[in-house]
């Protein structure tokens, strides 16, 4: 019996670990665009995927599904290497993140491909990816920048990414790579941006 038991416990451990990521939900009134973009951000970073349940999603499975599923989740992310405390950590680090992300954000709106875009669409979103590399967190090397939007132009008023920057952060440099217009990066459904 020990033995099963003791099976058990490790083929439930290898699962949870296994997992290349965690899915923790937020409620309540959304955030800013920025914030949830740094949110997301340091998620990443921290192999955590935050999703919005907005009150559609919450009266059809009801709020206590939730908060028992957050609360499951809270503590297998607990025994990780963030702790217990580890969501005040997350917004803590996203606090850092988002400053970080703002100062590129002022970088953009002064660049000359900014501007002219910016007449073209309704509002201006500035997304930012982590680029990829070795290093993560505050030492990265820099970021992706999207400016993304509707264009007044487009009767669907579908949002689409219009401009794409290399952000290097070492020299604080922006680098225009495309001015096509393509895709979202990602998809901020609790700020309307899909």
């Amino acid at each position: 019996m020990k033995f099963i038991l003791l099976f058990a416990f490790f083929a439930l451990t290898s699962v949870v670990w296994s997992q290349k990521s965690f899915t923790y939900y937020l409620m309540g009134r959304p955030m800013s665009i920025e914030r949830n973009n740094a949110l997301l951000t340091v998620g990443l970073e921290n192999k955590i995927n935050f999703e919005f349940a907005g009150n559609d999603v919450i009266e059809l499975k009801g709020i206590e599904y939730f908060v028992n599923y957050n609360d499951s989740i809270s503590k297998v992310i607990a025994a990780t290497k963030l702790g217990e405390d580890w969501l005040n950590g997350i917004y803590s680090k996203t606090d850092q993140e988002e400053i970080r992300q703002n100062v590129v954000r002022e970088l953009v709106r002064k660049n000359k491909y900014f501007e002219t875009k910016d007449h073209d669409l309704f509002q201006a979103i500035i997304l930012l990816k982590k680029r990829k590399g070795k290093k993560t967190g505050p030492d990265a090397r820099g970021y992706k920048v999207y400016v993304v939007g509707q264009l007044k132009s487009d009767e669907t008023r579908k949002f689409n990414t219009n401009l794409i920057f290399r952000y290097n952060k070492k020299k604080n440099k922006l680098i225009l790579k495309s001015h096509k217009v393509g895709p979202l990066p990602f998809s901020l459904p609790q700020n309307g941006l899909v």
